[in-house]
C-alpha cells in the first residue's frame, strides 16, 4: 500500500464503531446488497473496513442514530474542542465525547432541558443541517425544488437548499418530481453515500499526497504536504491539525478552501491558486504563508496572521 494512502484508509477504518463490529465482509459477499442503489459505495467503504456488516449481512436500509452520524464526523473533520455544557441525557456513552465536540462546533445544540436525543434516528432533515454545518455551508433562501418542501421543517430548509444546489442531495425520483422525504430516516446506505459526497479523500496520517481529488478534499492531520494537484470541489484544513503544518504546492482549488486548523507557524501555501480561502479558527491564531506565484482571489478570516510573498 503506498504512504499517501495508509492515513486516509486507518482514519476511516475509526468509523467502523457507529456501523457494527463484526468481520469485514466484502460488499459482493453480502447476502442483502445485490441490485440495492447504493452497492457500489458499500463496496468500496466496507472493503476499506469503515462500514462493517452483521454476520454477512449489511443491513443498508437500517437506520443510524444521532450519535452514530456524530462520532462518523468528528473522525472526518477531526474536532478537537469539546464543549463542557450541561447535557442531560449524554453521560459516559461511547459516542458522549463526539457530541461534545458537535456540540462545541455548533453542529447540535441541546433543548430546553438540555437533551440532545444521541440515541433517536436521525432524520434526513436532521443529517442535511449536521451536515452543512460541518461543511460550513449556510443556509440559503428560497426553495428547494423538492416537491415536499412545505414537509421541511423551517429550521432545516435553509440546509436543505444549500446542500441541494451543491450537488450532495439528489432526493427520490416520482412521477411527479423529486422528494426530499425530511422526517424519514436516514439509513446505513445513505450515510455511507454521504461520507463518499463529504470525503472523497480523506487524509489523516503526515505524508505527501499529490494525486488529483476529484471532489472534496479533507485534511484532519499536521506534517501534511499537498503536492501538485487540483481539488475540484472544496479543500478542508480541518481542527484536526491543531498547531501542526500543512504546505500546499503548486495546487489548485477549483471550490472553496476552509481552514479551521493550523497555529502561528503553520499553513505555506507554493504557487498555487486558491478561489476563497475562509480561515474560520475557534481558538488562537492562524499564521499563513504565500509565496511564489500564490493567487488567492478572495479571503475572510479572523483571527489571522497574513504574510503573501
Amino acid at each position: 500500500m503506498n504512504t499517501k494512502m495508509k492515513g486516509f484508509i486507518s482514519s476511516l477504518l475509526a468509523m467502523t464503531l457507529a456501523f457494527g463490529v463484526s468481520v469485514n465482509v466484502s460488499a459482493t459477499q453480502f447476502a442483502d446488497t445485490s441490485g440495492h442503489w447504493a452497492l457500489t459505495s458499500i463496496d468500496k467503504w466496507s472493503d476499506l473496513g469503515v462500514m462493517n456488516g452483521y454476520d454477512g449481512l449489511f443491513r443498508p436500509n437500517d437506520p443510524v442514530t444521532l450519535a452514530e452520524f456524530s462520532v462518523i464526523l468528528c473522525q472526518i473533520m477531526g474536532y478537537t474542542k469539546t464543549s463542557s455544557a450541561r447535557l442531560a441525557d449524554v453521560d459516559d456513552q461511547y459516542y458522549a465525547t463526539a457530541i461534545r465536540k458537535m456540540v462545541a462546533a455548533g453542529i447540535l445544540s441541546p433543548d430546553r432541558e438540555r437533551n440532545i436525543y444521541p440515541e433517536a434516528n436521525l432524520t434526513r432533515h436532521g443529517m442535511a443541517t449536521m451536515l452543512a454545518r460541518a461543511l460550513n455551508i449556510s443556509p440559503q433562501k428560497g426553495g428547494t425544488s423538492f416537491i415536499d418542501d412545505d414537509s421541511i421543517p423551517d429550521y432545516a430548509k435553509g440546509y436543505v437548499k444549500a446542500l441541494r444546489d451543491k450537488g450532495y442531495l439528489a432526493g427520490y425520483s416520482t412521477d411527479r418530481g423529486y422528494e426530499f422525504r425530511p422526517h424519514n430516516n436516514l439509513t446505513r446506505a445513505e450515510a455511507i453515500v454521504l461520507i463518499e459526497q463529504l470525503a472523497s479523500v480523506l487524509v489523516n496520517s503526515p505524508g505527501t499526497y499529490a494525486e488529483n481529488v476529484n471532489g472534496n478534499l479533507v485534511v484532519n492531520t499536521g506534517g501534511v504536504t499537498l503536492s501538485n494537484l487540483t481539488v475540484s470541489g472544496d479543500l478542508y484544513l480541518a481542527e484536526g491539525i491543531a498547531e501542526g503544518d500543512v504546505r500546499l504546492e503548486n495546487v489548485t482549488v477549483e471550490g472553496e478552501m476552509f481552514v479551521r486548523g493550523g497555529g502561528v507557524n503553520s499553513i505555506y501555501i507554493v504557487d498555487s491558486n486558491i478561489g476563497t480561502m475562509v480561515v474560520d479558527k475557534s481558538d488562537g491564531d492562524i499564521r499563513i504563508v504565500a509565496t511564489g506565484t500564490t493567487k488567492v482571489w478572495f479571503w475572510k478570516a479572523e483571527p489571522l496572521s497574513w504574510f503573501p510573498s
